[in-house]
């Protein structure tokens, strides 16, 4: 019997674990979530100039986000926020500017 309430035990700790795993996870998600939508508010009108018509208002916009993005931040949730922000908003548009002659 004593072997069977550990064998217990173990599992109840193991399904505890995993709960809190699943907690920290989300947690998690949650940090990254939010400086994502603070860095999208910051640079919302700086990704909106990379598809102005103006060529300078292009350029300018390009070089307003490499000033202000984070690059050197230690923060992982940060790191994650700027990765997904690169991937999510702002790809399109530099291969759309690559892509237009007429943009670049």
């Amino acid at each position: 019997m004593d072997i069977e309430l550990v064998q217990d035990d173990i599992v109840d700790d193991n399904n505890n674990n995993s709960i809190d795993n699943n907690d920290n996870n989300d947690q998690k998600r949650d940090l990254v979530n939010e400086k994502y939508d603070v860095l999208l508010q910051k640079l919302q009108r700086d990704i909106n100039r990379l598809v102005d018509n103006d060529r300078t208002s292009r350029k300018r916009g390009l070089q307003k986000l490499l000033e202000d993005i984070p690059w050197d931040t230690t923060n992982k949730a940060q790191k994650k926020a700027i990765g997904r922000l690169i991937q999510d908003k702002l790809m399109m548009s530099f291969i759309n500017i690559i892509g237009n002659d007429s943009l670049i």
